[in-house]
């Protein structure tokens, strides 16, 4: 089946982290690996929770930002723990499964766009019997989420409103920019006074079938 043959009323593009599933385990093994090998130390586990979802290199300019030179070092720390971590230190978001399901089952078009790397994405999806309702595909590594959502209007023009689901008040910011829709979750680091005002927020992704209509 094609994508215009899944006319739906939403096309609901999906961030990854805090929003279909939890990688804390896992990727706070990395930072913590990361920032050992260059000798600083790491913050509290909630302030590394607000980085999460910005690009790896600017997670580490503001971990490490007078340490510019070494940032290979870190990234090579980094992806070892990471990659070790990601079987047992990704689960999904409680209610993920049957969000995405109800999604599918009305005909509404689903894709990922996330700053997270691809091959994370598409193996967690696997393990935790996602990846089948993720109807059209992944857009990873998006550095600027705006760009990628603006890709997306243009890809998926005609097929519905654009709705993007995420965690960060900066990926709301993105939405607005590209012109899309925005449903925020509050499942990662950010409560829902800290969206910017008039945004739509959800307790988690297991609300967004109800806030788009489906019953």
């Amino acid at each position: 089946m094609t994508a215009r043959q899944r006319l739906g009323r939403y096309v609901v593009l999906l961030d990854f982290d805090y929003t279909l599933v939890d990688a804390s385990v896992c990727l706070f093994a990395g930072l913590h690996a990361g920032l050992a090998a260059i000798g600083v130390s790491p913050p509290e586990p909630a302030a590394l929770k607000r980085l999460i979802g910005i690009p790896l290199r600017d997670q580490f300019a503001m971990l490490a930002p007078s340490s510019s030179a070494v940032y290979h070092v870190f990234e090579t720390a980094y992806l070892r723990a990471r990659d070790a971590h990601e079987v047992d230190g990704i689960v999904a978001i409680k209610g993920a499964a049957v969000a995405l399901r109800s999604l599918t089952t009305a005909h509404m078009t689903t894709a990922i766009i996330s700053t997270a790397a691809r091959g994370r994405i598409e193996r967690a999806l696997e393990r935790l019997c996602l990846a089948a309702y993720i109807t059209d595909g992944v857009v990873a590594g998006s550095h600027d989420k705006a760009s990628a959502l603006r890709t997306a209007r243009a890809r998926f023009d005609g097929l519905g409103e654009l709705v993007y689901v995420a965690d960060r008040p900066d990926d709301a910011e993105a939405a607005a920019t590209a012109g899309t829709g925005f449903i925020g979750v509050c499942t990662g680091a950010f409560g829902p006074a800290e969206f910017p005002p008039r945004t739509r927020t959800v307790p988690s992704i297991a609300s967004v079938p109800a806030a788009l209509g489906l019953g």
